[in-house]
């Protein structure tokens, strides 16, 4: 059997009388749908845009909160004879509802600290959003295992509906264990203990204890939760901190406390520390006491963090120390780095990474090992070993530098699967000033995609020693 099918001309549109009523009539939203909808005069009739602005209009009013709404009329009316259609759908928003007292149920943080995940007050204006945002900050606070939200549509009151929060708490102490290698640190494990709740305050205790063959530090932090849980936070920090580089050697006693939270749309983090700090560097010993003021701020934007077709990180910080303040030296110093990924040709990303630091210091022999500058490595720049890079005495020992200026591009460009290969270029170093020389590093790369981020295995050479020597790094973690 053979069919021909003759489809003909499309039905037009003679007329679309498209109308809304009641008090969402004159929302940009309601109207912004019609108008994306070509439901107009000498159009062609299509059945499939008739029905989707009609699910679009019930849709936005479920989640605006009109919940009277309903069609006055919705008809498609086709006139054979004359070969067209007449649309008609009249919708009635009706009133629009509020949103309620959110109540919780018994859970161990209390009621009070619950309160101040709310971003919304009793009689707002009804929004899905606003619902689903207050569960998505209470699932993101990681003190439960399950958060259920729900707005109690049937116990409205007044056109205000209820909200009601069910929790399941998190387990209350948190273990974890890491073994990895890097090629700057060499072998390495870590172990933490977190206490989730310490009490109904929802205040948190954790503790890390970090080795490997270069560093290791032994960390404790007790957090407290402040007017916007969400975002701001009170960290009281002690740490023990060892180092041992073939460039220096330091121990490091820390206790500090510090705010973070938000402005400008930026994460925020203000701090005050005081340390002691046993160092060597350049084949001199000496101590240092630092009551240091610290300030960061850090931006990123990503469609995801741990592998990233398009995002960016910026991070600035400003620490300092006076002798006027408890400290064995007056210093300054801002740092600045950035890192931006974006997608190209469809599936490859192009890599840029910069990295600038400038201290200000009268006597640069007095800065501690973990103040000053050093260059080379993993995430610096590739071929040469880790913090090799900076200025020396007369004798060739890295005393490590005042300034810091690193670059880096990076072509990444899919193989297989989960496979890519990778081309790059690095240069910088640390720096006293401007006008040093600084070290380029380029080489080729392979990438596998694993679900803690990409596992990075580079051959660079370094093109600024004489003969080129090649390095191997190896580097695990996501991408911002």
């Amino acid at each position: 059997a053979t069919y021909r099918v003759d489809p003909g001309v499309p039905v037009p549109i003679r007329s679309a009388d498209v109308q809304l009523f009641g008090a969402g009539a004159g929302e940009a939203d309601f109207q912004k749908l019609i108008k994306a909808r070509p439901l107009s005069a000498g159009a062609p009739l299509n059945q499939l845009h008739y029905d989707s602005l009609k699910s679009g209009l019930q849709k936005r009013a479920l989640e605006q909160g009109y919940f009277d709404a309903k069609f006055l009329s919705r008809e498609i009316r086709l006139d054979l004879d004359a070969y067209q259609a007449d649309i008609v759908l009249h919708y009635d928003t009706g009133t629009r509802y509020q949103l309620g007292e959110v109540t919780f149920e018994p859970s161990p943080l209390s009621d009070d600290f619950l309160a101040r995940y709310v971003t919304f007050k009793p009689g707002e204006n009804y929004s899905t959003k606003a619902v689903l945002g207050l569960q998505e900050a209470l699932t993101d606070s990681d003190y439960f295992s399950s958060v259920d939200v729900f707005a109690q549509r049937d116990r409205a009151e007044e056109l205000q509906v209820p909200v009601n929060v069910t929790v399941v708490p998190h387990k209350r102490n948190k273990y974890t264990f890491g073994i990895g290698y890097g090629t700057d640190t060499g072998a390495r494990v870590s172990t933490g203990w977190e206490r989730r709740l310490v009490n109904k305050r929802g205040h948190r205790f954790t503790t890390d204890l970090r080795l490997s063959e270069v560093k290791n530090n032994l960390s404790a932090n007790y957090s407290v939760p402040l007017k916007n849980p969400r975002t701001e936070k009170l960290t009281y920090s002690a740490g023990y901190f060892d180092s041992d580089t073939d460039t220096n050697r330091s121990q490091t006693t820390l206790l500090g406390v510090s705010r973070t939270g938000s402005r400008w749309g930026l994460n925020e983090t203000l701090g005050l520390s005081f340390q002691r700090e046993d160092f060597t560097v350049g084949g001199v010993d000496d101590t240092s006491l630092l009551l240091m003021p610290e300030a960061s701020w850090l931006w990123v934007r990503a469609d995801d963090r741990i592998y990233s077709t398009r995002g960016m990180r910026m991070q600035l910080t400003l620490r300092g120390a006076s002798e006027a303040l408890l400290s064995s030296t007056t210093f300054v110093q801002t740092q600045l780095q950035a890192k931006f990924i974006q997608k190209v040709f469809s599936a490859s990303r192009i890599i840029l990474r910069g990295e600038a630091g400038i201290s200000y210091i009268p006597d640069f022999r007095e800065l501690p090992s973990s103040q000053r500058f050093f260059a080379g490595g993993d995430q610096s720049v590739r071929g040469y070993d880790y913090e090799s890079l900076a200025p020396t005495d007369a004798n060739g020992v890295i005393l490590g530098g005042r300034h810091l200026l690193v670059g880096s591009a990076e072509y990444e460009h899919p193989i297989k699967g989960k496979w890519s290969a990778a081309v790059f270029v690095d240069t910088g170093g640390a720096i006293d000033s401007l006008s040093d020389r600084l070290s380029t590093g380029a080489g080729i790369g392979l990438r596998w995609r694993s679900p803690v981020g990409l596992i990075r295995f580079d051959v660079a050479s370094a093109l600024s020693k004489d003969g080129h020597p090649l390095r191997v790094h190896l580097v695990i973690g996501p991408d911002l």
